[in-house]
This record gives C-alpha cells, sequence and structure tokens, in this order.
C-alpha cells in the first residue's frame, strides 16, 4: 500500500510505545469492512445478492530477547455477519494458491448442501524464528511467515483479503544498503482461515486421498521456491530481478493406462508438474517501496515469463511411423 513519507512518520510515530519491556512488544490490528453486491455477473435469473459486514482482527507478540534471535506470533481471528455467501475472491500467486470455492448454496454445484455457510475461524498467521547476524550478515526465518515482494503481484500476504495468505517455510536473506537477496522455499498454508477460504486445490489433507475425485487432485503436494533481488541504483531507482519456481507433485494417471496422446500415463519420467516465473521491476520508490521525501509521482515498469514441465511425454508420430519404444 502506498503512504506518502510525511504520513509514514505519523503512523509510525507511536510505534515505539508498544513495547511491554526491554524485549517483548505487542501489537494488534482490526480491520471491519462491510460489502453490498448485486447481480455482478449480469445474470437475471440469478442476482447473487450479496450483503454483509466481514471482520479481521489479529494480535501479535514479538519477543526480541538478544540481537541474534527474534520470535512472532500472530493470533488471527476472522468473522462475517450476514449475506449469502463467502467473500468468493481467494488468489492466484504463479499457480501456488488457486481460487477460492464457493462455500454457500449454489444449485449450479450438484451435490452442494444448501445449508453450507461460510466458516468462522481462528488460526494462527504467524509462528516464526528469525536467526541473525550469521556470516555475511544474513539472517534466516524459519516457521509460517507473510511474504510480501515488490508489488505484490507475484509473492503477497494478501492482507487486502480477509484472512491473507501464509507460507510456512524458511528463508534466508541478505540486506544490505543498495543491494538485497533473498532466498525461499515453502508450503503455502491454504486451509481456511476466515470468511473467503484460501482453501486451495493443492491442499494435500482434502487433495492427497487416494481415490479423490476432485478434479485437482493431481495438483497435491506443492512447494515454491526461489529468489527475489533488488538492486538500488544512484537511490533514484530500485531494479528487482526475481525468479519463482512452483512444483506440483503429479499424481500419475491409472485410468485408462495410456492414452493416444501421452502413453507413458503412468510411468513419467518426471512426477511433476514445474512453472518457472522470470521477471524484473522498475520502480523509483526507493524507500521501502515507498516514494523518497521530495518525490511527488511513483512510476514502476514490471515485466515476467513464465515457461514450465508438467511431466506429460506427447506421442507424435514421425513420418507416420511410431518411433522407437512407442509401437
Amino acid at each position: 500500500m502506498f503512504i506518502d513519507p510525511d504520513l509514514s512518520k505519523t503512523v509510525n510515530k507511536y510505534s515505539n510505545k508498544l513495547w511491554i519491556n526491554d524485549w517483548i512488544k505487542l501489537g494488534f490490528y482490526l480491520r471491519p469492512r462491510y460489502e453490498s453486491k448485486n447481480n455482478l455477473n449480469f445474470d437475471k435469473s440469478n442476482h447473487a445478492y450479496t450483503d454483509r459486514i466481514m471482520q479481521t482482527s489479529a494480535l501479535y507478540f514479538l519477543i526480541d530477547p538478544n540481537p541474534y534471535v527474534t520470535f512472532k506470533i500472530t493470533i488471527q481471528d476472522t468473522r462475517v455477519w450476514g449475506g449469502a455467501s463467502p467473500a468468493n475472491v481467494g488468489d492466484i500467486r504463479s499457480g501456488f494458491f488457486s481460487n477460492t470455492p464457493t462455500l454457500s448454496s449454489d444449485p449450479s454445484i450438484p451435490g452442494k448442501p444448501n445449508n453450507s455457510i461460510a466458516p468462522n475461524s481462528t488460526s494462527i498467521r504467524e509462528a516464526f524464528v528469525m536467526i541473525q547476524k550469521l556470516p555475511l550478515e544474513a539472517k534466516m526465518q524459519v516457521g509460517r511467515q507473510i511474504w510480501a515482494y515488490g508489488d505484490q503481484r507475484m509473492i503477497a500476504g494478501g492482507n487486502w483479503t480477509i484472512n491473507g495468505l501464509s507460507y510456512d517455510g524458511a528463508r534466508i536473506m541478505f540486506d544490505y544498503e543498495h543491494f538485497s537477496s533473498h532466498f525461499f522455499a515453502a508450503r503455502p498454508y491454504w486451509t481456511q482461515s476466515g470468511v473467503n477460504g484460501v482453501l486451495s486445490s493443492n491442499d494435500p489433507k482434502v487433495n492427497s486421498t487416494s481415490g479423490n475425485t476432485n478434479p485437482s487432485a493431481s495438483q497435491s503436494d506443492t512447494t515454491i521456491f526461489g529468489t527475489y533481488n533488488t538492486f538500488k541504483i544512484l537511490n533514484e531507482i530500485v531494479l528487482d530481478v526475481y525468479n519463482i519456481d512452483v512444483v506440483k507433485k503429479w499424481i500419475p494417471q491409472t485410468t485408462p493406462a495410456s492414452t493416444v496422446d501421452d502413453v507413458l500415463a503412468i510411468n513419467r519420467k518426471r512426477q511433476n508438474d514445474q512453472l518457472y516465473t522470470t521477471g524484473f521491476r522498475f520502480t523509483n520508490r526507493t524507500n521501502k517501496n515507498n516514494l523518497r521525501e521530495g518525490k511527488a509521482w511513483d512510476w514502476t515498469i514490471e515485466s515476467a515469463w513464465q515457461n514450465g514441465y508438467n511431466g506429460q511425454r506427447i506421442h507424435k508420430r514421425f513420418l507416420g511411423y511410431d518411433p522407437p519404444g512407442y509401437g
């Protein structure tokens, strides 16, 4: 979120007063939100009216006993009152999180319970330890974390949703005055923690069960890893260069044993889906993604490229004949 530098000073003015003692800091967050929607799909047969109040609240404890280690725990609660459906917005981050499913009664979905409701929940949003002052001034963070890079188009905390996103993993951070480099790896925390769920098709608790009829079951067991590097140029421009990779376990196709276009459906050489995203970002927001003092307008240029591999071997004939091993 963009905050003017002068406003930022006012917002953070009283931050230091939240320290209980020399090494424990207490913080809180409260965000009520009212939503009223009517016929967003322009469907006269089903206006899909929604009218509700949602609330996100959180309480965190930051424990900083010495210069070498820091702990943080964030407890989050999400509630919804009224309305006919959950927020149903979800978040797609490089194929890592899926769209949130509709949890309320929906006559267009076979088998959907008529009395299905949006759940309220209290959960652990963050729980991590950070080890500092490692060689080369590195820091290592392990546990459940909220990640946000750049403009949060690729990796985000998703705090604009009712419950946000968290990552169970680790990252190593090298942060200097004019350069930073982060290396990370994680599993998504997608179990419902709020009224719009972020219940992913990658959820191992739901989709890795043998015989699951969910078509997304082949995308269970997901891992994200990569690096995000930032260069500050003459204190005027920031250049971000990143590579983000998502690997999803592939559940082998068993029926039929083989098809015309995929004769190796059971015995794949690579039993996973792989998505690689590489990109860069230029911006003049040089003060922790905010404009520095004296600047009035901000600009950003970002571009990314994706490629990948799904483990599938497409069977193609050569001059009308099957290549050796495919007959």
